[in-house]
């Protein structure tokens, strides 16, 4: 009996982790990329780190890798969520949740890395790049696509597109996203401080946008810091002394002073959501399915959740051994079992992230002193404290 054939097409930090999630399985696995193979720098002082919930670490370590990735995480133990120049502020602490994190961080790189060499030693993977997609039928799992100018063709059960927010392939087969520019620009970089920042994570709303900072090494932050693109302009013109004089007047001193700060990047914000995510034999995963605001950190985790629900059942199925003919049969069972399933945790999210913007990005008299009462109640309230918390370890 042929082994089910599984295509994924984007092996960034979703698509690895969906293949990692079912290698050594009954599965074949082919993973496509675009990207032409290059040696990840581990030592790059400008990594961007990003943050694991707690269901996170529990979904990496079902997968057998979260004693590799462990060394490289830094522990989250408390969030810090305030409102610049008013009163309202709230802590949400692990030890009070009896847990010992919150979630993690975790520089991308170093994700990317233990998922990669992860795959390389699976007998059920393969790893083709760069490679172009040229063409899909997603009612027959026909696939065209180029690498070394020759063009392959190949016929998959599933085909899961996970090719990024800016998805081209979503863009080829034609499915509508919905888009929400928040008319709002990141500004990513690392930064160190003057004292330690006791694994404490901060989301500050300031009249400037949100600036969160996750903990890394000891004394060292990422920053996130989310301002209107003509703000973000002028912040990216300035020396990094001057830049970092506009951050401490932004953020306070609540982490104590900000000492340097490696190269900034940015990138616009927007929220995009695929009103299709099945089509026939295709599922779309990732980025190119909902593309949240990096406020509290959703994205990311958010896509582990729908990765861990639908290698469950990927191995499931494989179990059952299905057959070539029972296969097409059983995967669209299975999609349609997904968009059941994990819809109300993405809009949950989606929503979840959607009315922090909108309730943090209106600095209208009514709404602030709303705002700051809110946090001072939301810090006197356990049970509601405790829905945040559950929202930002991933939980239900």
């Amino acid at each position: 009996m042929n082994k089910p054939e599984c295509l994924i097409i984007g092996a960034g930090l979703v698509g690895l982790s969906l293949a990692n999630a079912v290698k050594n399985s009954a599965w074949h696995i082919t993973l496509l990329d675009s990207a032409t193979p290059r040696e990840i720098n581990l030592s790059d002082p400008n990594a961007r780190s990003i943050a694991l919930s707690y269901s996170s670490e529990k979904i990496f370590t079902e997968m057998d890798i979260w004693e590799q990735l462990a060394p490289y995480t830094t522990p989250i133990k408390t969030i810090h969520v305030s409102d610049r120049g008013h009163f309202g502020s709230t802590r949400i602490e692990a030890a009070k949740l009896n847990v010992d994190a919150l979630g993690f961080s975790i520089p991308a790189q170093a994700l990317a890395k233990i998922l990669q060499d992860n795959i390389k030693t699976a007998d059920n993977i393969t790893l083709l790049q760069p490679v172009t997609v040229t063409h899909i039928d997603t009612e027959t799992g026909a696939i065209s696509y180029q690498i070394n100018n020759q063009i392959v063709n190949l016929t998959a059960d599933l085909i899961i597109i996970a090719d990024g927010g800016q998805s081209n392939l979503a863009s080829l087969l034609q499915i509508t996203r919905t888009e929400t520019d928040y008319q709002q620009t990141a500004i990513v970089a690392n930064v160190t401080l003057s004292r330690a920042h006791k694994n404490t994570a901060y989301e500050r709303f300031t009249d400037c946008g949100p600036i969160a900072l996750l903990p890394i090494e000891e004394q060292s932050m990422a920053l996130v810091w989310t301002a209107k693109p003509d703000e973000a302009k002028k912040l990216l013109e300035l020396d990094d002394e001057l830049f970092l004089l506009q951050l401490q007047q932004a953020f306070g001193f609540r982490a104590g002073y900000f000492e340097t700060i490696t190269k900034r990047f940015t990138y616009p914000l927007k929220l995009m959501v695929s009103e299709q995510q099945v089509i026939n034999k295709a599922l779309i995963l990732g980025n190119a399915a909902h593309t949240l605001h990096p406020v509290a950190a959703q994205g990311f985790n958010l896509s582990l959740r729908d990765i861990h629900y639908l290698s469950t059942e990927l191995l499931s199925s494989s179990q059952r051994a299905l057959s070539e003919a029972a296969g097409i049969q059983g995967v669209a069972e299975i999609l349609q079992q997904y968009i059941q399933h994990r819809q109300p945790d993405q809009t949950r999210a989606i929503q979840f992230t959607d009315n922090l913007i909108s309730i943090f990005s209106n600095n209208t008299f009514p709404i602030t002193s709303l705002r700051s009462l809110g946090l001072t109640v939301l810090d006197n309230l356990p049970p509601l404290k405790n829905y945040l918390a559950k929202r930002a370890m991933g939980l239900k």
